[in-house]
């Protein structure tokens, strides 16, 4: 143990050591409060990474269905028991493919990571049969968090590029509360109402 008192870190150093804030969440009981999250440079100047730490414990639907432009993101799903992370008992489809319209689902049963290149489609990420909870960490690459996600419509313009398409950006650089405007968002789960299960 030490007796001295530990001297104050430099500025350069302080700087890069962040204490893990608490981040309530209103999701419900299926995401158990708080969750845990490093918000790249919303918490970091000039961090290239962003990454959450999440317990799912019961049957939810996550994600729309989108991509990130220009960085990779590996999603992890593993037991949440921290002496045993091979202690898993879920099932969990994701969906991956060229656009929204063709995707393809795996089903995963056992702790798995899963590499999502930049600009490739994902999501959902359907939580199924969780007979214990899981711990779910979405690593990105990138000190911004985004995803891009396509809606029906379009904007009036010329018609060479009108499309019954719309592509619509939402990042951690954009978003804000909608309970505090000075706020940025931190996707907790209260105006987002009950999520409903699709099957």
């Amino acid at each position: 143990m030490l007796k001295a008192p530990k001297p104050a870190l430099s500025p350069e150093v302080s700087k890069n050591v962040l204490a893990l804030p608490k981040e309530k969440t209103g999701w419900g009981d299926w995401c158990p409060s708080p969750q845990a999250y490093f918000r790249g440079e919303t918490y970091m100047e000039d961090a290239t990474y962003h990454v959450g730490f999440q317990i799912f414990a019961g049957a939810n639907d996550t994600e729309d269905t989108h991509f990130h432009q220009g960085a990779e993101e590996y999603i992890f799903f593993m037991g949440a028991d921290p002496m045993n992370i091979f202690d898993f008992d879920a099932e969990i489809e994701m969906s991956f493919g060229d656009d929204p319209q063709h995707m393809e689902t795996k089903l995963i049963t056992k702790p798995t990571v899963v590499r999502i290149p930049a600009n490739v489609w994902h999501c959902p990420i359907k939580f199924r049969n969780m007979k214990k909870p899981v711990l779910f960490q979405a690593a990105f690459m990138s000190g911004t968090w985004g995803t891009i996600v396509e809606r029906e419509g379009s904007k009036p313009g010329n018609s060479f590029f009108q499309s019954s398409k719309t592509y619509v950006y939402m990042g951690d650089n954009v978003r804000f509360c909608r309970f505090d405007p000075k706020k940025r968002c931190n996707i907790c789960g209260k105006c987002f109402g009950n999520i409903e299960i699709k099957e």
